[in-house]
């Protein structure tokens, strides 16, 4: 949907950029990338919000327990992207009697 020029004049002061167009469905703002069909009116942010489908995951993919991101390319045996969600996991994961100190060193020590 094309935005008025006011509101893409206002979006021009306050952050610095020129944009003319929002998703059809969510409204979200777009960019250079658009979801569109061929010889059908309408942009859309995502082929979700064109289509409504969302694409699952392939059954044997694997998620950082903390942000949900794919594990592609780690370890076989790897819960979490980085060591500071596996930290902020587990501060959150226990009640406030329960928590201790999480080190931030290789493991293990020897």
């Amino acid at each position: 949907m094309k935005l008025l020029q006011a509101l893409s004049q206002n979006f021009l002061e306050r952050r610095g950029f020129w944009i003319t167009e929002a998703c059809d469905k969510c409204g979200q703002l777009l960019g250079s990338v658009r979801w569109t069909r061929k010889e059908e009116r309408g942009e859309w942010c995502s082929a979700e919000c064109r289509d409504g489908i969302r694409v699952a995951l392939k059954a044997n993919t694997r998620c950082c327990r903390e942000c949900g991101v794919v594990l592609e390319g780690k370890r076989a045996d790897s819960e979490f992207c980085a060591p500071a969600h596996r930290m902020r996991f587990n501060r959150k994961s226990r009640t406030r009697q329960e928590r201790e100190i999480s080190a931030n060193i290789p493991w293990p020590m020897a």
